[in-house]
């Protein structure tokens, strides 16, 4: 009996210990395999990442400027080098004597105005002598000059070439008023009546002058223009405007630009060798702008010149002759009330 059981405890060991066997060997076995496949198992492997390459550095001595050039990814610039400062520690440093140079730098050239250059101003320099001021009126101009008279420049425009082209004729302001008043005291109210009314006490007393006159030469291309005073001061001229036009058919070729410099440097070159060089050197301004005074320049692309000649004493003493005579002649004051 005990024989039996040893028996069957046996074989149930055995049956236990094959069973868990073939339970780990089941474990083992991969899910994707069946039992009847003669196939490998695929075992899949991750790619492998090549690392990123370093881009080719241009030579900086040679570098490549030819067809097959690559442009630059990178440029580096670095700061110069800091000058060296050598600072002394010492509690009484000595002193650094320079070396002054052997010639002067600063010399005087003859051949350039310094006060052409400063524009007149020689404050910077004291012992630069006081410059005296150019007198305009005698400067002339084709035989023009200020302080003409109507019939001085009537026989020039004759001689020269000149032809009148227009005039405008004119009352001082001061007399124009006092004649309306005389006016007004004969009973003449309308505006066109007045005007005529005034031309004719004009008349009368001669006072009608011709106050501006335009000449022009067409063979030089030149207009000049007058602006003359009052009988008060003897109708002159106090104002000059003269123009030289350039030639506008020339374009903007190499040549035809170079004719219009030359053009440009003709007309200074003239004008210095003339008048010398003026006092104010920015502005072009020769003599004194409140007494008299020439100023020239030119403008557009055509080079066209310009030259202006002002007697400022002259237009002030008009001015003020007329105003005297109107302090020694009052208006009526007429208003047209009584009966």
């Amino acid at each position: 009996m005990m024989d039996m059981f040893r028996k069957v405890f046996c074989f149930l060991g055995i049956l236990g210990f094959v069973h868990v066997s073939w339970g780990q060997t089941q474990v083992d076995i991969p899910l994707f395999m069946d039992d009847d496949s003669s196939t490998p198992p695929q075992v899949i492997q991750a790619k492998p990442v090549k690392a990123p390459q370093s881009e080719p550095v241009a030579k900086a001595d040679h570098p490549n400027l030819g067809v097959k050039a690559e442009p630059m990814k990178k440029v580096t610039l670095l700061p110069p080098p800091a000058p060296r400062i050598d600072i002394s520690l010492e509690p009484n440093p000595p002193e650094v004597s320079v070396e002054q140079p052997k010639q002067p730098i600063n010399k005087r050239l003859e051949s350039i105005d310094i006060q052409l250059l400063s524009g007149g101003d020689t404050s910077y320099n004291q012992a630069l002598p006081a410059r005296t001021l150019t007198d305009v009126r005698g400067f002339e101009l084709n035989g023009f000059y200020l302080g003409m008279t109507l019939d001085d420049i009537l026989q020039v425009a004759k001689e020269n070439g000149y032809k009148v082209t227009s005039s405008k004729k004119d009352i001082s302001k001061f007399r124009t008023g006092y004649y309306e008043s005389l006016c007004r005291s004969q009973k003449i109210y309308f505006p066109a009546e007045i005007r005529k009314c005034i031309r004719q006490l004009s008349q009368q007393n001669d006072t009608t002058y011709v106050s501006k006159l335009k000449l022009v030469r067409p063979s030089s291309r030149e207009i000049i223009e007058f602006d003359l005073s009052s009988p008060a001061t003897n109708n002159r001229v106090w104002k000059i405007y003269y123009q030289n036009k350039g030639d506008n058919s020339l374009s903007f070729t190499r040549a035809n630009v170079q004719k219009k410099l030359d053009r440009k440097e003709a007309f200074f070159n003239a004008i210095y060798n003339k008048f010398g060089y003026p006092e104010n050197g920015e502005k072009l301004i020769w003599g004194s702008e409140g007494d008299a005074y020439m100023q020239v320049g030119m403008y557009g692309s055509n080079y066209d010149a310009f030259i202006i000649l002002t007697d400022v004493e002259l237009s002030d003493e008009d001015y003020f002759e007329a105003k005297d005579w109107l302090d020694d002649n009052k208006p009526f004051e007429h208003f047209g009330f009584e009966d």
